[in-house]
């Protein structure tokens, strides 16, 4: 009997050492799976955006601390500025795409607080910004806001959830996505939105569309070539036809792949 106790308390003490060597186990993992969120969170760091760094400096400065521009904020969308936090990930970021949700009436905005002197120099700044780079300045918003899966899998890592699990296949996931930015459009669709808005449509700008009628479904390149009728756009393809087409149509197929600002 003796015997059979001490076995069984043997037994128990070596059960009760699994059981610390696999929470121990898992804790080591959740804490690597937090690093992930946390490494995402430096991403930010490599995308350089130096006209959106130089206009967001006065920006934090005055806007998000001023009540005077707050309240214009809200009277003008009709919702809370979003508030900016330190310790958190992306919170700038996150600032960075309200402001391109809303670039239209950024100028208004900031005109505002121009006129009526809210804070020193930095309205002024910032007016300066929009004015002699507001091309690049929407650009650059336009790519913040299309870093989006990046903020996304970031906070999909946090707390205390099956993150172990998940952060295989989130990783996978960006890095599915990642391979396509530069050389898929639609990977960054706001900017190639931006950049198809800026574009003249006239010869020699070149076309990517995507057939869905051919057999197999493909893209094709194409050019545009000198008008054959009257208020269209005329595209000649890779196959040597030629097909006019609206300008709305035209414009949405627009190569951005290689283009700049």
């Amino acid at each position: 009997m003796g015997s059979r106790r001490r076995g069984g308390a043997q037994h128990q003490r070596a059960g009760q050492s699994g059981r610390k060597r696999a929470r121990a186990a898992q804790s080591e993992d959740s804490e690597q799976a937090s690093c992930v969120s946390h490494t995402l969170s430096h991403t930010a760091e490599h995308v350089e955006l130096p006209v959106l760094k130089e206009f967001m400096t006065p920006w934090l400065s005055l806007v998000q601390h001023h009540p005077s521009a707050k309240s214009k904020w809200k009277e003008m969308l009709g919702t809370s500025m979003k508030g900016y936090s330190t310790i958190r990930w992306f919170s700038r970021e996150e600032l960075c795409n309200e402001l391109a949700e809303n670039f239209g009436m950024l100028k208004e905005f900031v005109d505002y607080l121009v006129r009526d002197e809210i804070g020193d120099a930095h309205p002024k700044k910032m007016c300066s910004i929009l004015d002699s780079q507001g091309e690049a300045l929407q650009l650059e918003l336009a790519c913040n806001l299309d870093m989006k899966p990046v903020i996304k899998a970031c906070y999909g890592l946090e707390g205390d959830g099956l993150t172990v699990l998940l952060a295989r296949r989130k990783i996978d996931s960006l890095l599915a996505w990642g391979a396509t930015v530069g050389d898929e459009s639609h990977s960054m669709p706001n900017v190639a939105a931006v950049l198809r808005a800026k574009v003249k449509l006239e010869p020699g700008v070149k076309i990517y569309e995507y057939f869905a009628d051919v057999q197999p479904p493909k893209w094709f390149k194409g050019t545009i070539v000198p008008p054959r009728t009257d208020g269209l756009i005329t595209v000649k393809y890779e196959d040597n036809s030629q097909i006019d087409q609206e300008e709305r149509e035209a414009r949405q197929w627009v190569d951005v792949r290689q283009m700049h600002a």
